[in-house]
């Protein structure tokens, strides 16, 4: 497919810091406890929602809001730094390589009228920790990004026209220009993973998962549930050890996904999972009572592991906790975002 240049636009903004949840400090935290971790509550510093966050390391994340602002997180949480704002577009994933180098994919609001226009999807990116950004205009909405170097990298993009499906695309040239990759016969992805440049995983809603070994020219499925089961969530901590989720299982390798293991899981494909080491997991699952004509919110539990996924521990009940949104850097601590709160986890 051809390569479109997009025109670039340098966007210079001051950032403004906030100290946050030290605003109030009459204002008790609320605490949770589980195994041997206490999660510390706050009110977020800002009235914003969070859609996705990624975290450099436990003193360093940046977070994008649906409202279309970026912000860094600094000293644990502490402080707060509003560093841009794109009052036109939704921002959708945000990617950092390092402390300097990062990635934000945007969207204006979806007009079917006007999908063809030269600014409707966006890519940001900035080379001073964000400081300052670059604007690209890119001819389809990327929902999540993941960058293997400065030049090199990969995204799930959607197109508009006819069925809304989603497929995978790279940039070698910082996100300037962008190639679909159609190499898999996959129906529809939601989530790829890249372990190496050249080595990289995706997943598909029929159950399938495909790895390449030559940056998507070529494809070959290895894992097939049978069942047809939606696959979520594929990431590595390194070159050899990754996971896949499913509904029902959870998969692992440990030789870089030519041979994978199926371990019990003891939640879902759609909750949240994350691990900071080749040992250390942490998933938040919430707890929902039904009835005839609607849900409850309760709570949630968390599972933790220190083997690798092979056994998980499980809290009791944490009522009222509810996060949507997780990371977690190091063994000793983790981030979450739900509803206006920001939580801590800190390792006792």
């Amino acid at each position: 497919m051809p390569r479109i240049m997009r025109k670039a636009l340098l966007i210079l903004l001051l950032p403004v810091l906030f100290n946050s949840c030290e605003k109030d400090k009459s204002i008790i935290p609320v605490t949770y406890a589980f195994d041997d971790w206490i999660i510390i509550e706050r009110e977020m510093p800002y009235n914003i929602n969070v859609v996705d966050l990624h975290f450099i390391h436990e003193d360093l994340g940046f977070l994008i809001s649906r409202d279309s602002h970026i912000i860094k997180v600094v000293d644990n949480g502490k402080h707060w730094i509003m560093q841009a704002s794109y009052s036109d577009y939704k921002l959708r994933s945000v990617f950092f390589l390092d402390e300097n180098i990062g990635f934000v994919a945007g969207h204006k609001p979806v007009d079917y009228t006007q999908l063809d226009s030269t600014n409707q999807f966006i890519l940001l990116k900035t080379t001073d920790g964000g400081v300052n950004w670059v604007q690209y205009y890119v001819p389809f909405m990327i929902r999540s990004l993941q960058f293997l170097d400065q030049m090199l990298g990969y995204a799930i993009i959607q197109h508009w026209h006819g069925t809304p499906r989603t497929y995978v695309a790279k940039t070698t040239d910082g996100g300037l220009t962008w190639q679909e990759i159609h190499g898999a016969d996959y129906n529809s992805v939601p989530s790829l993973h890249f372990s190496s440049p050249n080595r990289g995983i995706v997943t598909d809603i029929d159950g399938k998962v495909y790895k390449t070994e030559n940056q998507g020219d070529d494809w070959s499925m290895i894992v097939e549930s049978g069942t047809g089961a939606y696959l979520s969530n594929v990431y590595f901590l390194d070159k050899n050890i990754g996971f896949v989720r499913s509904r029902h299982n959870l998969y692992k390798t440990i030789d870089g996904g030519v041979n994978w293991i199926i371990l019990d899981n003891p939640f879902s494909e759609r909750e949240l999972m994350d691990f900071s080491d080749r040992n250390n997991g942490l998933a938040i699952k919430d707890s929902l009572t039904y009835d005839v004509n609607y849900f409850e919110f309760e709570g949630a539990f968390i599972f933790s592991t220190n083997n690798g996924g092979e056994s998980w521990k499980k809290s009791k009940l944490l009522r009222d906790l509810h996060i949507t949104k997780f990371a977690y850097p190091s063994s000793s601590r983790a981030y979450g975002y739900g509803l206006g709160k920001w939580y801590r986890f800190d390792s006792i």
